[in-house]
């Protein structure tokens, strides 16, 4: 059996055909299910609905263009201090799991800018490297949100 392609506003406002994200409910919810030509005539009849509905969008994807507007004048440093400080995962030691390559793709840079990168925050004692991967002890992530924090408010 082939699961449904439940596709939500943003993606057919954009003229996707494959989903963003993905939606979990903590508690029991209705959903209402319609094609997506119904949806575009009734945004098309009812500019009170179009209205909401892009509210309702900007008001989701306010938060990450912001971060992602202020990230992109990062310089390649603060690219992956950003970026290590959101993979950090609570308390003690965290080891990133990705290579450079992927770690490149997400911030925006190339493989060389990471490296570069990591060997200076590792000379600052800002992270560690062990057998290649990036690791981060609790006060050296306190110490990256610090230096980021000074940045930010520049």
């Amino acid at each position: 059996m082939i699961p449904p392609n439940f596709i939500g506003d943003l993606e057919v406002l954009a003229g996707q055909e494959n989903y963003a994200t993905t939606l979990e409910t903590v508690t029991p919810c209705r959903m209402k299910i319609m094609s997506v030509p119904i949806f575009w005539e009734l945004l098309s009849r009812d500019p009170a609905l179009l209205m909401v509905v892009a509210k309702d969008l900007a008001k989701k994807m306010y938060p990450t263009s912001n971060e992602s507007g202020t990230v992109k004048f990062f310089s390649g440093i603060h690219k992956l201090q950003a970026y290590l400080i959101r993979e950090y995962e609570g308390d003690g030691i965290f080891l990133l799991k990705k290579n450079r390559q992927e770690i490149a793709d997400e911030i925006g840079t190339g493989v060389k800018t990471v490296n570069r990168c990591i060997n200076r925050l590792k000379e600052e004692k800002l992270i560690c490297v062990i057998k290649g991967k990036v690791q981060i002890d609790s006060k050296q992530y306190v110490q990256l949100v610090r230096t980021m924090d000074c940045i930010v408010k520049l």
